[in-house]
């Protein structure tokens, strides 16, 4: 683990977060049964639980996804 991985992911995650709150919406709106528990609005808590493990998840990501390299190599 280095400081700019560790940056990079910060980015990651900081855009990953900004995208879906702007899609939830519309994502809730257009989801029916069982399924509407997925998009439903986080509690303040669910969220600082969930920092951990999403923070992990984009590491993960761009250790592994070309994607996430050519996109973030210079999000600091």
């Amino acid at each position: 683990m280095t400081e700019e991985l560790l940056g990079r992911a910060k980015a990651l995650y900081q855009q990953s977060k900004r995208e879906y709150a702007e899609l939830r919406p519309a994502l809730a709106a257009r989801t029916s049964g069982p399924l509407t528990e997925l998009f439903s609005e986080r509690a303040a808590v669910e969220e600082v639980n969930s920092v951990g493990n999403d923070l992990i998840l984009s590491i993960g990501l761009l250790l592994t996804s070309s994607r996430a390299q050519a996109e973030f190599t210079s999000a600091l």
